[in-house]
């Protein structure tokens, strides 16, 4: 009884629990020295004095599992032996054994064995080895550990910053490493210039890697700022730093892949509008769909987006452009068709060629019909000869005609200029059919003309077609033309809403208008202006910062009131962009438009409805509003695409704002 009772010592010293069947028992990694205890075999019950332990298999262990490629690893096992001895670790390479790293157990039969820290990541298996030796005058027969599989991996660090924090708050950072190595030092360091122009890595704060690797910190936010995270080189772990990485864009729901990105301003040519490039729809699914004209112009590409996760459904669609070099723009019907506006350059002056045309595309985007305009048609003036020209064109559906209102660069005229106008066709859609409103009222000075158009809006109040156009020339002014009872009737009355200082053909008028839409107690426009003292003859303020306005019209009484929707200082610093307007529930329009001072953005939103009431406001610091595509609602937000101003990465985001209650927008 005694010899059984000393063998039940020995295998308590060994680290392993046995189970009722005599088989050592996976012992459970231990949180805080991050050790594994490998599986055992059965172990010899004999007293270790009288009957060495031959061929028993004991546990050992790895200091860390998984190791990271360069981090020391010692192994270590209790040999149950009395008296020092020599061991071996080895490692298994191709079906046999190889010595790694020799040396001696302690007196009491412990062994620790650091080998060589790995170079690559994987995974091996080893041993430890004590071959017979006498010790003390007793025999020590040869003894062999079991297997453990050590794995090696590389190291990861990732920082995860807070969403939603603005300019000047604090917002919370993660530091995530991996593998796990508690009390690891983790610094945050943000990128500062340094001298020569170049960037240095400075310390922001310092802290340590709890149990799961994570490491807290809270910090304030700048207007620009990229961070990374370090972890500290530790037990032959080298030094590991995360990628750079930015505040997320506020308003930003996700990153869309997409043809490109929105234009900043609507007149990109700071006189005249310019065609959109970047549109909005859904389809029948309720997907976002994202029109846009690839960057060399020979294209449309659509995008579908999922409206709750924001992913990509399916794969994008391409629309050929190729042989209509002009572009006019993209409309979605209410008929659930689409109309996309192409043109071509006439500079031989051409009567009988097709300058522009409406292509209609059904819902699956397959082309069924398309409407042309040759050179030749007429308004007031003759001929096309740049489709588009000097300004953005717009259509509307009403009924089955498809209204078309656009500028042009006309024929050469006397003095051996080409003028630019606006000029206005229909589309009768059952026939695909265009006809020129000078041919369709049977006069020419029955035609809407506005010499020096710069900007061609086009809506319907109650049963009339509104058209509006920006007039550099006869008139200088905002000019609207109201055709009661179209498209049955084709009279019209004429009235100018704004007019503009300097004289005719100035060119620069200090004003934009970026939209035109229509509710039940009128007409909205929106746009952005300097003073204009006197109009038309007085001071033309040509130099000073703009303010955003809102324009109510009532077109059948040609009642009109100016509402500013900023009053900044014209010679201060804030800098207003191109308001859209985009609705958002029953008579409420979300009236939308960046402001940049000292080079820091933020986005305005007022809430109005079509009597000019404005409801609400509200400003979102940081979050940036390219003024180049119309917003739409989708769902309980109000999104567009966009990207960060001061990266040009090219990446694209979608932005939104939660108008779940308009009159309390959110970007939280």
């Amino acid at each position: 009884m005694h010899g059984r009772r000393g063998a039940l010592l020995v295998a308590s010293a060994l680290l392993v629990a046995l189970g009722a069947t005599g088989t050592a028992a996976v012992a459970a990694p231990d949180p805080n020295s991050r050790t594994l205890v490998a599986a055992a075999a059965p172990v010899s019950t004999a007293p270790v004095s009288t009957a060495p332990i031959s061929t028993a298999r004991v546990a050992v262990r790895a200091s860390v599992n998984p190791a990271i490629v360069g981090e020391r690893v010692t192994y270590r096992a209790s040999l149950g032996t009395k008296g020092v001895r020599p061991v071996t670790l080895q490692v298994q390479r191709s079906g046999g054994w190889r010595d790694v790293l020799s040396g001696r157990s302690t007196a009491s039969g412990a062994v620790a064995l650091t080998p060589r820290p790995a170079t690559t990541a994987g995974e091996s298996t080893y041993r430890i080895i004590a071959p017979a030796t006498r010790a003390n005058g007793t025999a020590l027969r040869a003894l062999t550990t079991a297997d453990i599989k050590q794995r090696v991996v590389g190291q990861s660090v990732r920082v995860t910053l807070a969403s939603g924090v603005a300019v000047g708050e604090s917002g919370a950072v993660t530091v995530q490493a991996t593998p796990a190595r508690p009390g690891r030092e983790v610094t945050l360091r943000e990128q500062r210039p340094s001298a020569g122009g170049g960037v240095s890595w400075a310390v922001v704060a310092t802290s340590q890697q709890d149990r799961s690797g994570r490491a807290l910190f809270t910090v304030k936010r700048p207007a620009a700022q990229q961070l990374r995270g370090y972890v500290s080189a530790s037990g032959g772990a080298p030094l590991v730093a995360s990628a750079a990485v930015s505040w997320p864009l506020p308003g930003a729901l996700a990153r869309v892949d997409v043809a490109r990105t929105p234009d900043a301003t609507v007149y990109d040519w700071v006189n005249w509008a310019s065609p959109d490039d970047v549109f909005y729809t859904t389809d029948r699914s309720g997907n976002l769909v994202v029109v846009a004209r690839t960057p060399k112009g020979d294209a449309l590409r659509i995008d579908t987006f999922d409206p709750r996760t924001y992913a990509k459904v399916g794969a994008s669609r391409s629309i050929s452009l190729s042989g209509w070099s002009e572009w006019g723009g993209f409309y979605a019907g209410p008929d659930g068709h689409f109309y996309v506006l192409v043109g071509q350059l006439n500079e031989a002056q051409n009567d009988a060629i097709d300058v522009a045309a409406v292509r209609r595309y059904d819902p699956q985007w397959s082309l069924v019909g398309t409407a042309t305009i040759k050179g030749g048609a007429t308004q007031l003036f003759k001929g096309l000869w740049e489709p588009f020209g000097a300004s953005a064109a717009h259509m509307a559906l009403v009924g089955d005609r498809l209204v078309v209102h656009m500028g042009r660069g006309m024929y050469r005229t006397n003095d051996g200029l080409r003028h630019q106008s606006n000029f206005t066709f229909e589309v009768h859609v059952p026939t695909m059919a265009a006809t020129t409103f000078d041919d369709a009222a049977g006069s020419i000075w029955k035609s809407p003309y506005v010499s020096h158009s710069f900007q061609t809006l086009v809506t319907t109040f109650e049963s009339s077609l509104v058209l509006l156009d920006h007039g550099d020339a006869y008139p200088r002014a905002l000019r609207m033309h109201v055709f009661k009872g179209y498209p049955s009737s084709r009279d019209f009355t004429a009235f100018d809403v704004m007019s503009f200082n300097g004289a005719a053909g100035d060119n620069a008028t200090g004003t934009a208008i970026t939209g035109l839409v229509s509710g039940p107690q009128g007409v909205l426009v929106v746009g952005n202006t300097v003073r204009h003292d006197d109009a038309p003859r007085g001071t033309f303020h040509r130099d000073e910062r703009r303010n955003a306005f809102l324009l109510w019209v009532n077109p059948h009484t040609q009642n009109q009131r100016m509402q500013p929707l900023t009053q900044f200082s014209p010679a201060g610093a804030d800098i207003v962009g191109h308001p859209r307007i985009a609705a958002v529930a029953q008579d409420r329009w979300a009236v939308i438009f960046n402001v940049e001072r000292s080079g820091a953005h933020r986005t305005e939103y007022r809430l109005v409805d079509s009597a000019g009431q404005v409801h609400a406001s509200a400003s979102f610091a940081a979050l940036y509003f390219p003024a180049g595509s119309e917003p739409l609602r989708l769902g309980s937000k109000i999104v567009w695409v966009g990207g960060d101003p001061k990266s040009d990465t090219g990446e694209a985001h979608l932005f939104g704002i939660d108008i779940t209650d308009p009159a309390r927008p959110s970007i939280r």
